[in-house]
């Protein structure tokens, strides 16, 4: 049986549609596929120099923030939950790094630019 996808988030089986344009095996989705959102973490201001904001885009219950350098040799690990947190990364030498967010709800990554004032 093969699945056609309709504009309108609808799910057919492939087959012809009647006199009216309607298909016979039409279910309609769960979620229209134009409603669907990625999950997303995203960290600004990017460069920064200190104070750093990490937001997610779903609510995490028990999540870690790892923080990389760019040969991935890890610098700390902090907890996160919620949806976002302030992080002063003052202590980290001028460079780029990787921040990775692990949780069962999201695993995402963004590059970071750290600047000296």
């Amino acid at each position: 049986c093969r699945l056609i996808f309709s504009k309108e988030g609808k799910i057919y089986e492939e087959d012809n549609p009647d006199q009216n344009g309607n298909h016979p095996s039409a279910k309609s989705a769960a979620m229209p596929i134009k409603d669907a959102q990625p999950k997303t973490m995203i960290a600004f201001p990017n460069p920064t120099s200190g104070i750093i904001k990490v937001t997610s885009s779903v609510a995490i219950k028990s999540g870690q923030l790892h923080i990389t350098d760019m040969e991935g040799k890890l610098i700390t690990t902090l907890p996160f939950s919620g949806t976002e947190q302030l992080l002063n990364i003052g202590f980290l030498p001028e460079g780029n790094f990787i921040f990775k967010l692990v949780s069962n709800e999201l695993n995402a990554s963004q590059k970071i630019l750290k600047k000296n004032e």
